[in-house]
């Protein structure tokens, strides 16, 4: 359970160094979606910097806090698939803004929005039953794995300029002799 929590550990642990390394693009993206965006932004930012922290030195010095910050990754999971699964609802063309991708969100990025919730496994985690060296390896097992899912929804799409170099070279393609 430890490693499985680690991944949506990961999930948030990603996005909050993405959102904070590249915060205007984030603003970019959520003023897309609303008004409000510099607060938005900020505040998303700050929950997953606080949750990444707080859950880490939880598993690390199996600190009694740790049940809190997973139901709070748990929480911040369930407003990314309902964030999400609005989107693909409405058939909306707006990109769902937790990646850096302008494509439109993708039934990709709710599977992502959906492993973030592993996260609340942690909940019923006792790290003290493992060492300290095997909580280390858990987060960072964790962290890698969140890594390859966090590119997943953006890497199983072609650009639109790499659709376009693909039909001109296909349209150069030698046609079959005929009979």
């Amino acid at each position: 359970m430890l490693l499985a929590g680690s991944i949506g550990w990961g999930l948030i642990a990603i996005g909050a160094i993405t959102h904070v390394w590249h915060h205007e693009r984030l603003r970019d993206l959520v003023g897309r979606h609303l008004d409000a965006d510099r607060s938005a932004a900020l505040a998303l930012v700050v929950a997953e910097v606080t949750i990444t922290a707080a859950v880490a030195l939880g598993v690390l010095l199996d600190g009694s806090w740790l049940p809190l910050a997973a139901i709070g990754g748990g929480l911040l999971a369930i407003g990314f698939v309902i964030w999400i699964a609005r989107l693909l609802a409405t058939g909306s063309e707006l990109p769902c803004a937790c990646s850096f991708s302008a494509a439109p969100t993708s039934v990709w990025s709710l599977a992502r929005a959906m492993a973030v919730l592993s996260i609340s496994l942690l909940w019923a985690t006792d790290p003290a039953s493992a060492t300290v060296g095997d909580r280390v390896v858990a987060l960072a097992v964790g962290l890698a794995l969140a890594g390859a899912i966090y590119v997943l929804p953006e890497s199983l799409g072609w650009p639109d300029y790499a659709r376009a170099q693909l039909a001109r070279l296909d349209s150069h393609a030698p046609t079959q002799a005929r009979r």
